[in-house]
């Protein structure tokens, strides 16, 4: 974490908030004492769409899904033991 007094932060900005722009975090000092801390923004959180799943399965079975139930596949590949 980086350090600036106000004196920098009046002067000469422009190199601090290259800091901040990198990533980094800069403690502001008031005569030896922190008043402030600047931090980066964190960048907003996208809205995650769902895939499109029937349009997945249309795609890949255009005749549609036909035949015996999924429970009834999933018993004949256990088979007995």
């Amino acid at each position: 974490m980086k350090t600036a007094t106000i004196r920098d932060i009046r002067h000469d900005f422009g190199r601090i908030l290259s800091w901040v722009e990198e990533g980094q975090q800069v403690e502001i000092t008031k005569r030896r004492r922190i008043v402030a801390r600047m931090v980066p923004v964190r960048p907003k959180a996208q809205k995650k769409e769902w895939p499109d799943f029937m349009g997945r399965l249309k795609k890949a079975f255009p005749a549609g899904v036909k035949g015996k139930p999924v429970s009834e596949i999933v018993h004949e590949g256990r088979g007995e033991y």
